[in-house]
């Protein structure tokens, strides 16, 4: 997005970690004596899933807040004061005219996050290389040693192939799912 996968998994990493000494997220919970939530962030697989989770979602915002900042701007400020003089107020307005102004921005965003989520590979790698054992292992990282580690060309094309498929099949969707009819 934004900010290299890389820098944002070294920050992670260093927030996260249990040793030589406690990254940031375990110094706060001793320091608070909460000992019970100290814990090996990144060496169970539970947790370190939904520490990859927290940092795609961190590392995205900036790119959707761009994404939405300029679908607001583009709200013809006419139509706001239109609607404000026919009454509507608060959630009124963003709810009957905003919303459905920025729908195609809205509507995209969804179709790059989901994509995105799906194609997740740097940030698995940087972090925790698909571990610990392979439980935040995900397709494109299987794809990736499958055709570059194990020397599987092939069968790695097909998964690739598979996923440009899946993409393609939830783009459909969220865009079918999506469309009204005038």
């Amino acid at each position: 997005m934004i900010i290299p996968a890389v820098a944002v998994a070294q920050l992670f990493t260093k927030l996260f970690e249990i040793a030589p000494q406690f990254g940031l997220v375990n110094s706060i919970f001793d320091a608070l004596h909460l000992d019970m939530l100290v814990q090996a962030w990144l060496g169970q697989g539970e947790t370190a899933f939904w520490v990859i989770v927290l940092m795609d979602i961190w590392r995205a915002v900036g790119f959707y807040a761009v994404i939405f900042y300029a679908g607001l701007i583009d709200v013809p400020e006419d139509v706001l004061e239109a609607a404000k003089l026919d009454g509507a107020t608060g959630f009124t307005l963003i709810g009957k005219v905003v919303l459905p102004l920025i729908r195609p921005i809205l509507i995209s965003g969804i179709i790059f996050s989901l994509n995105g989520t799906l194609k997740v590979f740097e940030s698995v790698v940087a972090l925790t290389n698909g571990g610990p054992g392979n439980s935040t292992q995900t397709l494109t990282l299987y794809m990736y040693n499958t055709a570059f580690s194990y020397n599987q060309y092939g069968y790695g094309s097909t998964i690739a192939v598979f996923l440009l498929l899946f993409c393609l099949g939830v783009t459909l969707l969220v865009y079918r799912l999506a469309r009204k009819d005038v």
